[in-house]
């Protein structure tokens, strides 16, 4: 028996608190969802928010392995929204998600006390509730269209049916778990750990329950649950707008549930502090409050002793996800510090916050239990003063992470196309551009005489050797806008003399030959496509026309009037201003680069590789000290970021400092794990300490 678990002691109990609970939970939602729909996005967000909008829309399958679950939801839920387009409707659903989050985290937390007084259980119930409208990555995921409160949702639910299971073993409730645990799959593989919860069930149900009875409908509910797969090879047979890996077929199906879009990458070489700077992004005392992460560390010591099976449930919960997701991404290719640091990976950890504010709870009942003195009147006194303070915060969050009248993303998407010419082709390949400009276009009417598209040719050709022309044109097509594991739209195909007629354009990125910058002419935002070398009189031209035509995509946030911008409008802003930058340090164009990048730190100054590519910038135009100062703010930012170690260690090689030189070096020789330029510059730095004779080395751009 479990003390405090109420629900456990009796049949007659389960029976006279089915009511008082269900009121709780009717309770907690009908107030929590008007809150959190209130403060939804109106439309698209950045990020996978517009994928995963593009999805709805089309009734398609997004990135692999397609989340079937959240898809098929998010259809059934979008007919009740009266009109809403499917952005909106998307948003409305993450904020109908996380309230049924609030509710059911609320609602065990109330059962687990059923055998206290009104007053106790109902306050335990609230500050459960409170904790989670506290924390500001859960209602920022409330806010947006993406699956992880759809997956704390479903952990929530399947803490109810376990409780029931602890008060009255049967066998009906290892099929709940079972369907709860397939559809969870659906929702996001990383709900694969919750396996052992389940198993457990079983262990503990031995002798009391058939074993095979327990296996058998258990297996039988899973089985249930993950037929929502079922949906990718059907839907995608359709060609539905969204398609990623077209899985109408069996390989391109095996394909997407295996996750084969992702590379992968081995242990070793996953990059110097990766974990480290995983786990800073555990910011429970950001994310929750000095109150909440208190309690919770209350509850989960008296947790121990008190409550251990609950306590052993909300662990087989959230932490083997937890330990999954950082494994996972230690082996994904292309996840580096910068991702962990700039994008952010806050939503991820949203099934821990909820389990601390449920634990956070059962903390501030238990503590107050070790007054064996204490009044029913100091009981109230304390619960409702924890409630009051979580109370005050409440607000505070909400104001800080609503979206309510969020529109930047059509702004954004307009400066993507802004410069592009009427009839063009366009291939973006970041998930602001590729995602929310992809809403905004086939959804919304953004530019319908532009032809738009997801890709990455700047990765494939060497432009040094021979120019854009019509045959590169034709390869790229074939590669990316008719490759079914590359493009995930199903657009029709250009024909011979619109990829011979038509203007390219993309986006600028430094993944590719570096050359590739001499064929772009800068159009806004992004660039065309020329087949010739575009000179530095002719970009910066073509910049200073854009920036007259349209300033107001070239201003601060204090020019517009923002004061406290949101975290995906500074990074998405600030991307494309260091992206301009760095295209105009390839072209040593430094005063223009520096332009552009001081005008990315405005929007986003805690961004490593814009002051990395700053420092560059201020280093070719001979700036030293500002270099070094670039160098050594994004080396604060993130310790193990590669980069501005070696290229301070040149500054100081270049000033004849050549002990912090060789210190910089060394340094950057272990975080780039034995780079062959880092140990080219140490072995440039030793020979002159020995030979005393001047070396020229230049600076990693």
């Amino acid at each position: 028996m479990i003390k405090g678990l109420s629900l456990s002691r009796s049949h007659e109990r389960l029976e006279t608190d089915a009511i008082p609970a269900g009121r709780v939970l009717a309770i907690a939602f009908c107030l929590s969802f008007p809150l959190l729909a209130y403060h939804c996005a109106p439309g698209v967000v950045f990020h996978d928010s517009g994928e995963f909008s593009m999805a709805v829309a089309s009734a398609g399958i997004p990135h692999s392995p397609g989340a079937p679950t959240w898809v098929i939801l998010n259809l059934i839920f979008k007919m009740f929204c009266f009109g809403a387009d499917a952005a909106r409707s998307a948003n409305l659903f993450s904020a109908f998600c996380g309230s049924l989050t609030i509710a059911f985290s609320s609602t065990f937390v109330y059962r687990l006390f059923g055998d206290r007084p009104r007053a106790t259980k109902n306050f335990a119930a609230l500050i459960t509730a409170l904790g989670l409208l506290s924390c500001g990555a859960f209602l920022e995921q409330s806010f947006m269209a993406e699956q992880y409160t759809l997956m704390t949702a479903i952990m929530s639910s399947m803490l109810l049916v376990l409780q029931s299971n602890e008060a009255k073993p049967h066998v009906k409730w290892l099929f709940a778990l079972g369907l709860l645990f397939g559809l969870a799959i659906g929702n996001h593989p990383s709900q694969v750990v919750l396996g052992p919860l389940l198993l457990s069930v079983v262990i503990q149900n031995r002798k009391s329950l058939s074993v095979w009875k327990m296996f058998g409908l258990g297996f039988l509910g899973l089985a249930l649950g993950l037929m929502v797969y079922l949906w990718l090879p059907i839907r995608s047979a359709t060609n539905p707008l969204m398609n990623w890996g077209h899985p109408s077929t069996w390989k391109q199906f095996v394909w997407s549930i295996s996750r084969q879009q992702w590379g992968v990458r081995g242990m070793s070489e996953a990059p110097t502090g990766f974990i480290k700077e995983w786990i800073k992004s555990f910011n429970f005392m950001g994310e929750m409050g000095f109150v909440t992460l208190a309690c919770s560390l209350c509850g989960i010591v008296l947790s121990l002793r008190r409550a251990p099976r609950p306590l052993m449930w909300l662990f087989w919960l959230v932490v083997p996800y937890a330990t999954i997701l950082m494994l996972g991404h230690i082996r994904q290719e292309a996840m580096d510090l910068a991702y962990i640091h700039n994008y952010g990976v806050r939503d991820w950890h949203i099934p821990l916050y909820m389990a601390l504010s449920i634990v956070g709870a059962m903390g501030v009942v238990w503590l107050l239990d070790m007054r064996h003195k204490v009044t029913e009147k100091a009981r109230f006194a304390t619960m409702a003063c924890v409630s009051g303070l979580l109370l005050v915060n409440v607000p505070i969050r909400l104001s800080a992470e609503s979206m309510h009248g969020f529109d930047f993303p059509k702004f954004y998407s307009e400066g993507i196309v802004s410069g592009v010419e009427k009839g063009a082709v366009i291939f973006t390949f970041n998930d602001n551009s590729n995602h929310t400009v992809g809403y905004q276009h086939y959804i919304s009417g953004l530019r319908k005489d532009v032809y738009y598209g997801f890709g990455m040719p700047q990765m494939q050709y060497n432009f040094s050797k021979k120019p854009f022309n019509f045959e590169q044109r034709m390869e790229f097509m074939r590669k990316f806008a008719y490759n079914v594991e590359m493009n995930p739209l199903s657009i029709p195909m250009l024909t011979v003399e619109e990829v011979r007629t038509r203007p390219f354009y993309t986006e600028f990125t430094t993944n590719g030959d570096s050359t590739f910058a001499d064929y772009l002419l800068p159009a806004g935002w992004v660039y065309k496509i020329l087949d010739r070398k575009v000179t530095n009189e002719e970009a910066l031209d073509a910049f200073s026309k854009h920036m007259k035509e349209h300033p107001e995509f070239y201003q601060t946030p204090e020019q517009m009037g923002i004061k406290h911008p949101d975290r995906l409008t500074r990074e998405a802003m600030s991307y494309v201003h260091m992206r301009r930058g760095i295209y105009l340090s390839y072209r040593r164009c430094y005063k223009e680069a520096i332009d552009a990048l001081e005008l990315a730190r405005k929007w986003e100054p805690n961004g490593a590789p814009m002051l990395f590519a700053l420092g560059a910038a201020y280093d070719g135009a001979k700036e030293f000290v500002k270099a070094e100062d670039a160098y050594l703010d994004a080396i604060d930012l993130i310790p193990d970021f590669p980069g501005p170690r070696q290229n301070l260690a040149v500054l100081y090689f270049l000033g004849k400092d050549y002990d912090l030189a060789e210190k910089y070096a060394r340094e950057e020789l272990v975080i780039t794990k034995g780079d062959k330029s880092a140990q080219k510059l140490l072995d440039v730095i030793a020979k002159e300490r020995r030979d005393g004779r001047p070396a020229a080395m230049e600076p990693k751009k």
